[in-house]
């Protein structure tokens, strides 16, 4: 056929570029909602991951987003169980519950954050999950389960890990309240401390506590508040990305 006139290049040009942009905003942000192309110019991985956040039909959601929503919600629902149990004075019941739960998290909080499925660090995820494996699995003996400290370490973990996920399946679901989002970034002030105590209270009531191992567990300890810190700072300072 005849060649395109300089316009018509421009114009070809400008759409692929916007096309390209509006694809790369669909695997930054999932809940958009336009259906968009995908062009074969976009790198691999970004055409994959593009393709794996296409709307189910008929939903407003990922199936990504589907399964994450599923998947915070039965943890929810496991640690709304364990913290009852806690509070009503019976951690030795909750303890296989709690290990459950803590083995689910190991693997696909871990997972979840090393794929990409979720924004999140992955050095942070890894350090609180396994960090908590280590007391439930090596600390938590059968006289140690019917303390109060076992209770408070379960109320303290479930609290924080209720609203953590009750505030990703509200960001899944598309519209997180204001208090939701100032209560998951400012609660930890209290919880994460508190669980460090009941951690090491625990540590020193089920096994041998040696110096070099303190030492790391406190910078590890640290290093994991420290990031929530930062997140804190950086989601409640106005300056967030949508």
């Amino acid at each position: 056929g005849w060649p395109r006139s300089c316009q018509q290049v421009r114009d070809a040009q400008r759409g692929t570029r916007e096309a390209r942009a509006r694809a790369l905003q669909r695997v930054e942000n999932p809940r958009v909602p336009t259906r968009v192309p995908f062009p074969t110019r976009l790198p691999p991985a970004a055409r994959v991951r593009a393709r794996a956040l296409a709307m189910a039909p008929g939903t407003g959601m990922t199936p990504l987003s589907m399964y994450l929503f599923a998947y915070n919600g039965l943890m929810a629902l496991g640690w709304a169980v364990a913290v009852v149990m806690s509070a009503v004075g019976h951690p030795a019941a909750a303890t296989p519950l709690v290990s459950g739960l803590l083995a689910v998290a190991v693997v696909l909080d871990n997972l979840h954050c090393l794929t990409g499925a979720v924004r999140g660090s992955p050095a942070a995820s890894i350090v609180l999950t396994c960090g908590r494996g280590t007391i439930q699995y090596l600390f938590l003996t059968e006289a140690v389960r019917r303390t109060p400290w076992a209770a408070g370490l379960f109320i303290s973990w479930g609290v924080a890990d209720l609203i953590k996920l009750a505030y990703y399946n509200s960001s899944l679901a598309g519209k997180v309240p204001p208090e939701l989002r100032w209560l998951r970034y400012s609660a930890f002030v209290v919880l994460y401390p508190a669980g460090f105590t009941f951690e090491l209270a625990v540590w020193i009531l089920g096994g041998e506590v040696s110096v070099p191992l303190v030492l790391l567990y406190v910078l590890l300890a640290g290093f994991v508040f420290t990031h929530a810190l930062k997140q804190r700072a950086k989601q409640l300072s106005g300056k967030r990305k949508a």
